[in-house]
């Protein structure tokens, strides 16, 4: 049983790789494009075979020749039908068998026409004029074979039996002229088989094109389908794509810090809205400055931000604190900036986030003065204090010490930095530890000044 293959043999010339269901739907594809380039030769061939047993003494010569090899056709040519009409519907039920039927019923006519103009040339090779006629009908009939490249076999098999009895006739004659309508043929097989091999890898290539499309477009079933889902798809695709850029455009642009993206050249290649507004510059100008010469104090190192910059390109975050510039009023202010590499799509990048922290330096520096002011205050306090003749303390509400002369230190025969934070319990022994935690307690208790007299002993401390 002959089997229509070639979709498989192109596929394994050309080391495509396709699914088995991929193989037999490219196979009823090609079977009814084949029975469809078929309707045109149903038609010609056996127009052409009455044509030339009519315009010729053949069909009246030779009436039962004639009508032998025209029902040989006519058979060939129902059986031909008949395939058709099967290929045409794309069923896979009993598919090999009305392949077959449209195989042999093909070769049935090329082998009537084979024989046809082969006998006309034998017979009436004195009678050029009519064996032309049947010859050149022949030709006609041959060019049938061009709906066959589809299926490789078959056409070489349709052409060669369609020639080579009539060439062979030909040069059994021998006569000048029939000489060189053999040689006439055999160029035109010639010619014709290798056509026959170009169109034939021509259409599978396009098939298999076609297919390798389709499978990449999710194997649909329908190219046309898949082509219209696909843009209505992709038209959806890229409105989500795009709405999910505009919010991720407005997350970056709301960032409260400054983000500036870079590749390893140096060259910018994106910034928020946060940054031109922490620099005051414009989104034309960002492009054309500098970090280093724009956007630095002049004071500062270039050389640091420089190694910065190195150490974050072999993907060693650092994170630093620098004096920028605003290069629209020379102001300057304090950042801190955090550089790390990153992948940005396809390409590696360095990412640089600048937070302004101006206001906290400048908190910093108002608490360091308070602090300071804070501490000269202390020591003045401390200073009159250690010039009294009286010993004086100052507890807070959990009765440890927080502030205490010399006078008391030298009672107490406890050192200063040892009493501060400590409790009676801590410096007295218990029973005049007591006695002041009494006392505490009254003075927490009464709104106004009080006085005590108590009579210790301190060769107990």
């Amino acid at each position: 049983m002959i089997r229509f293959n070639d979709n498989y043999r192109h596929c394994r010339e050309n080391s495509h790789s396709f699914t088995p269901e991929t193989i037999n739907k490219m196979r009823l594809e090609a079977g009814q494009d084949l029975a469809d380039r078929s309707w045109a030769g149903i038609v010609i061939v056996p127009i052409a075979f009455l044509i030339g047993g009519l315009a010729t003494d053949f069909w009246s010569a030779y009436p039962v020749l004639f009508l032998l090899l025209g029902g040989l056709l006519i058979f060939s040519t129902l059986g031909r039908i008949l395939g058709v009409l099967y290929l045409r519907t794309g069923k896979t039920a009993k598919r090999d068998l009305y392949e077959n039927i449209f195989f042999y019923s093909c070769l049935g006519v090329s082998l009537s026409w084979g024989i046809f103009p082969a006998a006309a040339l034998y017979l009436f090779g004195d009678d050029f004029s009519n064996a032309l006629i049947i010859i050149l009908l022949a030709g006609i009939g041959g060019g049938a074979m061009a709906s066959f490249c589809i299926w490789r076999t078959l056409a070489y098999l349709y052409l060669l039996q369609l020639l080579l009895p009539v060439t062979f006739v030909a040069f059994s004659i021998g006569t000048t002229t029939i000489i060189a309508i053999g040689v006439a043929l055999i160029f035109f097989m010639v010619f014709n088989l290798y056509q026959i091999k170009t169109w034939n890898r021509q259409y599978w290539q396009a098939m298999v094109n076609i297919f390798l499309l389709d499978e990449n477009s999710q194997s649909l079933s329908s190219l046309n389908r898949e082509l219209n889902r696909e843009v209505h798809e992709h038209k959806r695709t890229a409105k989500h794509i795009l709405i999910a850029k505009e919010k991720l455009q407005d997350i970056y642009n709301a960032s409260p810090n400054g983000i500036l993206i870079h590749d390893l050249r140096g060259r910018l290649l994106d910034y928020n809205q946060r940054m031109l507004g922490m620099f005051s510059i414009r989104a034309e100008e960002i492009g054309n400055l500098s970090p280093a010469r724009d956007l630095s104090a002049p004071d500062q190192d270039n050389r640091i931000l420089n190694q910065y910059w190195l150490d974050a390109c072999k993907d060693i975050p650092c994170e630093f604190e620098w004096l920028a510039r605003r290069p629209s009023d020379n102001s300057h202010f304090h950042i801190q900036i955090n550089q790390h590499r990153a992948r940005w799509g396809n390409q590696s990048v360095i990412i640089s986030t600048i937070h302004d922290i101006e206001d906290k330096k400048q908190a910093q520096y108002e608490r360091e003065s308070a602090l300071s002011s804070l501490a000269e205050t202390q020591s003045y306090l401390q200073a009159i204090l250690d010039h009294t003749s009286l010993p004086i303390y100052c507890k807070d509400q959990n009765n440890r010490y927080i502030l205490a002369n010399k006078q008391f230190s030298h009672l107490s025969a406890t050192e200063l930095e040892h009493i501060v934070g400590q409790t009676d319990y801590e410096i007295f022994p218990e029973e005049m530890a007591d006695l002041f935690r009494h006392q505490d307690n009254i003075v927490k208790k009464a709104d106004g000044p009080l006085e005590f007299e108590e009579t210790v002993n301190l060769d107990d401390c």
